[in-house]
């Protein structure tokens, strides 16, 4: 997660549960070439195939492991960040108004 929009908006609403790595099956996936995952993951998740880091082996087989355990793409696992802005002020702080049980008021 990105610290700064975590910061911003608040963390992600519906946080899922990754599904516990699979070491018999990730000992497959880290012999199978770089090039054949990120197909598989192209048919499979084209989402996340188009926004994760091609060059990253790491993340490309934890994608792909997740879209075999779970059958589903790993796109549509990710958390949801809330649409909701926080209530911040540019150049005032990143203090919410009632933080610290007070309000605040524009100076």
């Amino acid at each position: 997660m990105r610290w700064d929009r975590a910061l911003l908006e608040g963390f992600p609403r519906g946080t899922g549960e990754a599904p516990p790595s699979d070491d018999k099956l990730r000992s497959e996936l880290e012999i199978i070439p770089l090039p054949v995952l990120l197909r598989e993951l192209a048919e499979r998740d084209p989402a996340t195939y188009d926004r994760i880091d091609q060059q990253n082996p790491r993340r490309v087989i934890r994608a792909v492991e997740v879209i075999r355990l779970t059958g589903k793409p790993f796109s549509q696992q990710r958390a949801k960040w809330s649409s909701e802005p926080r209530n911040c002020r540019s150049g005032t702080g990143i203090w919410p108004d009632t933080a610290f049980g007070g309000t605040s008021s524009a100076h």
